[in-house]
């Protein structure tokens, strides 16, 4: 007998085809549900920045550019050429455009000129001129203005947008010694560029996810600036005509960006159609991009996830997060040792802190891509503990491990955070001690809400030497993560050392406090943002001298001033003390002093003009008059007196002589006696 088999090659070949049927319905069918395209040409600043470029983005602006001209131009010469590509397609509408570039006239009255402005936009070309006839422009600063007429057409990809002023003639009016015009622009205080309209984006509304009583409402922002686009510009999401406050999810899609909103439906609701729309701003002041769509949506079961998760790893430079730095530092004598012990908490908010909740909960997962920071972590977590969308205690111990051991901490904070470890935290070969910790704040959730990342690090200092505490931490920000920095540091020492120097050099100043307490002294630096400091150099010198040591200083100076003090109480006998117990109120100057932490050779200046002051007010002062020094007057004759009438003043009459002229030792009136 012979067995007979049966294929089933034809069986999972028309499954296939099923399958792909079904999947291009489902797909057709979620397409159609969206309403309205996005979007047009539009009206654009592109600014003329370095040295030929054009930017539509106000970050590129940098440093001052300029063309100087020094004689009159009997012939043609160009000004300067500037370009972009957009990388991006479309239709643009013909439309007036508005080149203006920022001028400066010096040692001549004006100047007369002729100039061209040509536009290409891929093969197109576009000329505008200046006012017929020689334009005048008087003396001084101000602008060239000229308007180009452009034509509708065609952009494509390869295309590149230029622009081109050319002055045909030029003749100063009245120069003197030393007549120029500069043409200037790059930077922000000399408004140079170009308006007009093009295609440089547009915004591609997914169907929304449903995850409960939550919608994830997606959106593709395609152009040819990428990551960029969100970088620099303003993004939002309305739903029904009302705001979404909390920023979208940013990940990459190919080479475009997709910013996923989520969405709270009120109570009652549970389905019906929705209206999003969706809103990019290029720049300030600008129309904006909008997309508009309606969903038919029904709702599921339970609140679902008020952030959304992304499968693929969020964008890091996603219009910039807030980093808090925070330094609690201790001095102590070991033995014969000072040793600092350190504090560093970096608080990590909004997009980055994302990032960093996405990636604890992705550390070493299968997929990354393999310049993610996250692929040089490994994970060894389990399908279940990878997908569960949710940060455990088993991942958050591994990355701290991790980090602890030393092998990524420095790539991880330059790599991951860009920050400089070595200017952060000091050198890691002189650490005794370096621990690692993460802290959520009871939120496992994969959120933006913030994340602590502890660092505490012991090392050996030498006494009486300067030692770099900190420095400027933050590396050149090539794409934007941070949009301020701010920090607070606090260094204490024991009752047994000080403080004896401080240096600190910055860019901007830092709000200092020095302090010296009974048993400790204290020092704090803080400022709200140091984002942008190109300098920040902070050095202390530390000294376990007893003259400069807060108790041992604070028993000498207590013992100095009971004994002045004491001293000349004592030499003050049998004079009046009422000086002295006035001029105790040094003492307090002497306090403040103390407790704001003056040099010991200020303190000791200041302890000797006061003991000084007491001993002279002491020496000085003369003597009580007491009963037994009074004179007795008992054998005396009486004096008769009398009475001023005008001022009452009491006058003794000294002579028997009548009729006597006496004046009043008080008004001074001659008083006459007769009788």
């Amino acid at each position: 007998m012979v067995a007979k088999t049966v294929s089933l090659r034809p069986i999972i070949l028309s499954l296939l085809i099923l399958a792909t049927v079904m999947s291009g319905t489902q797909q057709l069918a979620i397409e159609v549900q969206a309403a309205g395209e996005c979007c047009d040409s539009q009206s654009v600043e592109l600014f003329l920045v370095a040295t030929d470029d054009l930017s539509p983005f106000e970050s590129d602006r940098g440093d001052l550019q300029s063309k100087p001209i020094s004689s009159s131009i009997p012939s043609e010469e160009s000004i300067g050429k500037w370009s972009f590509q957009p990388d991006y397609h479309g239709d643009y509408q013909a439309t007036t455009w508005e080149f203006s570039i920022h001028y400066e006239i010096e040692n001549a009255a004006g100047v007369q000129l002729n100039g061209t402005v040509q536009i290409d936009i891929g093969p197109n070309s576009f000329t505008g001129q200046t006012p017929a006839g020689e334009m005048y422009i008087p003396n001084g600063a101000g602008t060239l203005d000229v308007e180009i007429e452009v034509d509708a057409g065609s952009l494509v990809s390869s295309d590149t947008v230029s622009i081109e002023l050319i002055l045909s003639t030029m003749v100063f009016v009245v120069p003197s010694g030393g007549a120029s015009i500069e043409f200037q622009w790059g930077d922000e205080d000399h408004d140079s560029s170009l308006i007009g309209d093009l295609p440089l984006l547009d915004i591609d509304l997914q169907t929304p996810l449903v995850d409960g009583r939550t919608l994830h409402l997606p959106a593709i922002m395609r152009s040819g600036f990428g990551q960029k686009l969100i970088e620099n510009g303003d993004i939002s999401c309305s739903v029904d005509g009302v705001a979404i406050s909390e920023q979208p999810v940013k990940t990459p899609s190919g080479q475009d960006v997709k910013a996923t909103w989520s969405w709270s439906a009120p109570d009652g609701y549970q389905e019906g159609t929705i209206t999003v729309l969706v809103e990019y701003s290029l720049q300030s002041g600008s129309e904006s991009w909008k997309a508009i769509a309606e969903f038919d949506i029904t709702l599921g079961d339970g609140d679902g996830s008020t952030t959304f998760y992304s499968e693929d790893e969020p964008l890091r430079p996603a219009h910039g997060s807030k980093l808090n730095v925070r330094i609690d530092a201790d001095i102590q004598k070991d033995a014969e040792d000072l040793v600092i012990t350190r504090n560093t908490v970096l608080t990590i908010q909004d997009d980055m802190a994302y990032w960093m909740r996405w990636g604890i909960t992705n550390q070493g997962a299968e997929g990354l891509e393999s310049d993610s920071i996250w692929a040089l972590f490994d994970g060894v977590f389990s399908e279940d503990q990878y997908s569960d969308k949710v940060i455990d205690n088993a991942e958050l111990e591994k990355m701290a491990t991790t980090l602890q051991s030393g092998a990524l901490m420095n790539w991880f904070l330059e790599g991951g955070l860009q920050l400089e470890p070595e200017e952060l935290l000091g050198g890691f070969n002189e650490f005794h001690t370096f621990r690692v910790q993460i802290e959520l704040n009871d939120d496992y959730s994969v959120s933006r809400q913030p994340v602590k990342l502890k660092v505490s690090t012991t090392q050996s200092i030498n006494d009486g030497e300067y030692f770099e505490f900190l420095e400027q931490f933050i590396s050149p920000q090539i794409d934007v993560f941070w949009k301020s920095v701010s920090l607070q540091v606090d260094l204490q020492t024991d009752s047994q050392s000080s403080l004896i120097g401080i240096s600190e050099d910055s860019t901007e100043d830092l709000q200092i406090s020095h302090e010296r307490h009974f048993t400790k002294e204290v020092l704090t630096l803080s400022s709200k943002d140091i984002l942008d400091w190109n300098r920040m150099d902070i050095r202390i010198k530390p000294s376990t001298n007893p003259l400069h040591a807060p108790l041992p200083l604070f028993m000498i100076c207590m013992g100095l001033i009971v004994v002045m003090f004491g001293t000349c109480f004592l030499l003050s006998k049998g004079k009046t003390r009422k000086p002295l117990y006035l001029e105790s109120l040094l003492i307090p100057l002497v306090a403040l002093a103390y407790w704001f932490a003056y040099p010991i050779e200020n303190l000791g200046a200041l302890m000797g003009l006061v003991g000084g002051m007491w001993m002279v007010t002491t020496l000085i002062t003369p003597r009580r008059i007491g009963e037994d020094d009074m004179p007795d007057t008992s054998d005396m004759p009486e004096v008769p007196t009398i009475a001023c009438p005008k001022c009452t003043t009491v006058n003794p009459v000294v002579s028997e002589v009548r009729p006597l002229r006496l004046p009043c030792g008080g008004c001074g009136r001659v008083l006459k006696i007769v009788g």
